[in-house]
């Protein structure tokens, strides 16, 4: 029966193990994001834009994922200083906290993200920092941190479908038509008349010629670079431009890549057969490769 109990309560921790859990478990609730006023937003929100659709969801997302981490914190807290019961929960808890690792309940409400504990938590962070800064003025950024999504899918496609609403295309009738521009988003500083910037993308496997931005071949010590700000518009499907100087690179969310992993696909110039990158497995990426 002792086999089957939790290994980690309180008196199975070292004092040293155990002060440094409860000061990890402290810190992070200190600097723990205060929830959006959904209500606020809401009534802010009178003429919602496909843009406003997907900055709500995505502020919906993050305050079940502060709300999860903050019931969390608290409750491993309480069960350190014996005011909670070490459950099975509270026991993997705080097996991922101590190994720095994202505990698996957050990681069902967050987002794809091979990193430790530290760099997620300071991920989070910025990701609510660009989520804040939209709920200002609810106008669209000049650049989005793509990667500081939780659905950026969903971003994509609302770039169309504002583009196809302005011109009164058919949504069925349009693509996306991607651009990687020479700039980096501190150096812009208003958003595109049509469409969006995008950018926080890492292109691994290969790079960008700085003058041509063409694909060129690198070195095996270069595991991923951060490319320039992307522009993103639709076009008409009829519209499009011929893609034979194009390689269609796919993007995922890390490095881990795979189908439940993949995002879209980007239009990246060349200068040789685009199946040369295909073989070279390049692709783009929405954290930073390690």
């Amino acid at each position: 029966i002792y086999e089957m109990q939790p290994k980690v309560a309180g008196s199975e921790l070292s004092v040293p193990r155990e002060e440094a859990l409860i000061g990890t478990a402290s810190d992070m609730l200190e600097h723990l994001p205060v929830q959006f006023d959904m209500e606020n937003l809401h009534s802010r929100t009178h003429n919602p834009t496909p843009y406003i659709w997907v900055w709500m969801q995505e502020c919906r997302r993050m305050n079940c994922l502060l709300n999860t981490l903050q019931s969390d914190l608290e409750n491993v807290l309480r069960a350190m200083k014996g005011e909670l019961g070490v459950s099975e929960a509270i026991d993997r808890l705080v097996l991922s906290l101590h190994a720095q690792r994202i505990p698996d309940s957050w990681t069902l409400v967050a987002y794809p993200c091979t990193k430790s504990l530290s760099i997620w938590f300071s991920d989070l962070q910025e990701r609510f920092r660009q989520l804040r800064n939209w709920t200002t003025d609810l106008t669209l950024p000049v650049s989005i941190w793509l990667p500081g999504l939780f659905n950026p899918q969903a971003f994509l496609a609302a770039v169309l479908q504002t583009h196809a609403r302005a011109y009164e295309w058919p949504l069925d009738a349009v693509t996306a038509h991607t651009q990687v521009t020479k700039r980096m988003a501190e150096e812009y500083h208003a958003a595109p008349t049509e469409g969006a910037y995008i950018h926080g993308l890492y292109l691994q496997g290969a790079m960008l010629n700085p003058v041509t931005n063409f694909l060129v071949h690198t070195s095996l010590e270069t595991v991923g670079q951060p490319i320039c700000v992307v522009h993103i518009k639709a076009v008409l499907n009829d519209q499009r431009k011929d893609l034979s100087g194009v390689y269609e690179c796919p993007a995922y969310a890390t490095s881990t890549r795979g189908a439940s992993q993949y995002i879209t696909s980007f239009f990246m110039k060349t200068d040789v057969d685009p199946r040369t990158w295909v073989l070279s497995g390049v692709a783009l990426l929405l954290e930073e490769p390690l």
